[in-house]
């Protein structure tokens, strides 16, 4: 592979070195590849400013290689500062992916209104308004990223109670789907039990 094309691959995640080139979500890339709709359904974009020409543009972030889509938002009402992006995105990382920035990353990419945004999670989509993933606001921050999404804000800027009330209630409900978890499994059990 020659100099110049290794410069334009991101490792993503390392076993997928040399297959999803920079700037393309490794989930959305993949899924283009494999079920041949790059150019119908998969349309990225080059670079922020070429997003913010073009209609149909949206940003996207995401964390965990595409495991969880934070927000899709229409360039359009996108009136922060590329770097402002990356910083919110950096800090919903933080959120959601404590201590695992690796997995970060912001997409443009062409979308028809109400188009899913293929990603883990339940993915995301593209709407008139930004979409932004259900964690979110259940952590009651949706109008601080909306706030940097308009440029007024540089940061989220988390005082450490409201980061404190977010784990509170990210234990709560890991809590909640084990004790899920474990039910189903108990009825599971019994179940198979009972036909013998």
């Amino acid at each position: 592979m020659s100099e110049e094309k290794d410069k334009k691959i991101k490792v993503v995640p390392e076993g997928f070195k040399g297959i999803v080139p920079e700037g393309r979500s490794a989930v959305r890339h993949i899924l283009a590849d494999v079920h041949g709709v790059e150019g119908t359904l998969y349309r990225p974009i080059e670079t922020y400013e070429e997003a913010r020409a073009i209609d149909d543009a949206y940003a996207v972030l995401e964390g965990d290689w595409g495991g969880q889509v934070y927000l899709v938002a229409p360039m359009r009402l996108v009136l922060c500062k590329e770097e402002t992006l990356r910083h919110l995105l950096e800090d919903l990382d933080e959120i959601a992916w404590p201590g695992q920035p690796d997995g970060q990353g912001l997409y443009y990419e062409r979308y028809h209104y109400g188009q899913i945004v293929p990603g883990g999670m339940g993915g995301g989509a593209a709407l008139n308004d930004v979409w932004i993933h259900d964690e979110f606001v259940e952590y009651a921050i949706n109008e601080t990223i909306l706030n940097v999404l308009k440029g007024e804000l540089s940061r989220l800027g988390l005082s450490p109670e409201e980061v404190k009330t977010i784990r509170e209630i990210d234990k709560a409900r890991q809590n909640r789907r084990l004790k899920e978890l474990g039910s189903k499994k108990r009825r599971s059990l019994f179940n198979r039990l009972r036909k013998t």
